[in-house]
């Protein structure tokens, strides 16, 4: 396991660690909290992606936070790892259905005497987050997963980033394929909605690519607004009591405030 020293601007000094996957993940921090009683904050994992940009750099970025501006990238490569699962022969429609779900390409099926085994070259984003999981529970558990070389290819992926009541929220942006943006972005913010702690008034969770924002939803307040909560009130009072709470809305845009590890795990979830 790879330990790197590492610092956020958003969440201090921390460390970057090399996992065999989400389950490795959870003894570790369990380990952690039961015999250290050291609460951890995890976040998305993620891989080296070489970028190209117009003036013919090329730059290794492996934390999505300094992933260069979209108008100055050429183009992208990610690294790809050739995979081999070993099934058995009533496993393999499953498996070479879930291994396209995760932007795998067959390269070669063999058979093995009782068994099935598939060639496969996948994204090593994909494998990093829940593929041997899903692998195992596709397959019962009768699999096995190794992999070899990695090389880089080209690849259409975009930087998401995430802004909470119009501030942004750099911890919680990660690379994504561009195919699959429009859903997880959606997927993300309703489960913001629910997860992010409720302030005095609402603020709007934006998910935004390239410079658009291509989901939001609003993270409703702990009380109702103050001028339409029922009470009768003139209109010269309702309009007074909305300008006051338009002013706390933008003193409250620079108001800070700790994200819990719920917030961290719906993105290790997608």
């Amino acid at each position: 396991m790879k330990i790197e020293d590492d610092y956020s601007d958003a969440l201090g000094q921390g460390f970057r660690v090399g996992f065999l996957g989400n389950f490795h993940l959870q003894i570790i921090k369990e380990r952690l909290l039961v015999e250290y009683g050291v609460e951890v904050i995890t976040t998305s994992p993620n891989v080296t992606y070489k970028v190209h940009l117009k003036d013919d750099k090329v730059v290794a970025v492996n934390n999505p936070v300094n992933f260069p501006n979209y108008s100055d990238i050429d183009y992208v490569e990610e690294p790809i790892v050739t995979v081999t699962i070993t099934t058995l022969p009533e496993s393999v429609n499953q498996v070479i259905n879930l291994s396209e779900k995760y932007r795998g390409v067959l390269i070669d099926l063999n058979n093995l005497s009782n068994l099935v085994q598939l060639t496969y070259n996948m994204p090593l984003s994909e494998i990093a987050y829940h593929f041997f999981n899903a692998l195992k529970s596709e397959t019962h558990g009768y699999a096995t997963l190794s992999m070899g070389e990695i090389t880089y290819q080209p690849a259409d992926v975009v930087k998401m980033t995430f802004d909470i009541n119009y501030s942004n929220v750099p911890q919680l942006t990660f690379i994504t394929n561009r195919a699959n943006a429009a859903d997880q972005s959606q997927e993300l913010v309703h489960k913001l909605k629910y997860t992010v702690p409720r302030q005095l008034y609402p603020m709007p969770a934006q998910a935004i690519v390239e410079g658009k924002v291509i989901a939001r939803v609003d993270i409703p307040p702990i009380r109702k607004n103050a001028a339409v909560s029922g009470e009768k009130k003139s209109i010269s009072k309702q309009q007074a009591l909305l300008r006051r709470q338009g002013l706390n809305k933008r003193k409250a845009k620079q108001l800070e405030f700790e994200l819990p590890q719920s917030v961290f795990d719906i993105f290790l979830d997608i």
